[in-house]
């Protein structure tokens, strides 16, 4: 099964790349024995599209693509090869994409097209000097090394899923909704789980306190006036 999907999405990409006017990037194919895998290169414009005509610097990046024998009902394993530790991708300069995490967060109907599509965007956002002449959004703020939990870029799913001659487009969309709101819902959980442990904190804290006062209205020989109407009222 992996060998026959694997042949068209290799067929699929290449015609994208071929039709589209906005993918800067070659694939190229790897086989030895039961070895499947992709090199794509990825080129990122230094200069605004403006420029081209005297200056046509790119950077160049090598991506690798592995698929493994259960592939599509596992994710491939996608990994920038450059020697370049880039901050934009995880640990070992894996994809960070959560649908590449694993199989809890892959859907074989995602097409390895829009998975290349998204790492495209990816660089190009952040390699780029001027990457909304790319079509690409400006990245943001990094903080963090990613780990697996960056979303294909909204740009990468309207340039591929834009194509009115692939009938399982509508399915394909479905299957983002469905992940984006099952991580809301997961968020939402863990806020709330956040808030009933603060608030449990929070009635220990107040409880202690209201002992302590207690305790020290007593040493200080302090009532308080509803205490001292309570014992004025059983009088």
């Amino acid at each position: 099964m992996a060998a026959a999907r694997e042949q068209k999405e290799y067929e699929d990409i290449n015609q994208f790349i071929e039709d589209s006017q906005c993918m800067n990037a070659s694939v190229s194919r790897i086989s030895a024995g039961n070895f499947l895998a992709w090199k794509v290169k990825i080129f990122s414009p230094l200069f605004s599209v403006h420029d081209l005509a005297e200056n046509d610097s790119h950077v160049v990046s090598t991506i690798m693509i592995e698929f493994p024998v259960d592939y599509p009902i596992a994710p491939p394993v996608v990994y920038c090869t450059d020697a370049v530790n880039h901050p934009f991708l995880g640990e070992g300069n894996r994809i960070p994409f959560k649908q590449l995490k694993d199989k809890s967060a892959w859907s074989p109907l995602i097409p390895i097209s829009l998975v290349i599509t998204g790492i495209h965007d990816l660089f190009l956002s952040h390699l780029c000097t001027h990457p909304e002449e790319n079509l690409v959004s400006r990245p943001p703020r990094i903080t963090k090394k990613p780990n697996f939990d960056v979303k294909i870029p909204e740009t990468a799913i309207d340039k591929y899923l834009d194509q009115p001659e692939l009938p399982v487009n509508d399915k394909i969309r479905e299957v983002f909704k469905l992940h984006e709101k099952q991580d809301e819902l997961k968020e939402v959980q863990e806020k709330m789980s956040e808030l009933k442990k603060a608030q449990k904190k929070l009635r220990k804290r107040r409880k202690k306190l209201e002992k302590a006062v207690k305790k020290r209205r007593r040493l200080a020989g302090v009532r308080r006036a509803d205490e001292e109407e309570e014992e004025d009222s059983d009088n």
